[in-house]
């Protein structure tokens, strides 16, 4: 895949992610879901190292839809904290 692709693609993907999260946050403010505080942590957490470590081995395109891709999670998260569940009971 040539650069002009591979950059497409990366933007591509991130356009997604945050689509979905946008939908996600919009269900949260509407009342038809409430996340769980503990598993959009272990999600936060993982998506940053992710993009962190993509990040100290050289990047590339795909760290835009990493970025994108931690950025949203920590958006859930916050969401999460403010008005999500602690346990299933």
């Amino acid at each position: 895949m040539g650069e002009i692709g591979a950059a497409s693609a990366a933007f591509f993907g991130a356009v997604l992610s945050l689509v979905g999260t946008g939908l996600y946050l919009r269900d949260i403010r509407r009342g038809l879901t409430t996340p769980h505080r503990g598993s959009w942590l272990v999600w936060g957490v993982i998506s940053v190292l992710a993009a962190l470590s993509h990040r100290a081995e050289g990047g590339g395109w795909s760290l835009l839809v990493l970025g994108g891709q931690a950025f949203a999670t920590l958006l859930v998260l916050a969401c999460a904290v403010r008005c999500g569940a602690v346990s299933d009971g």
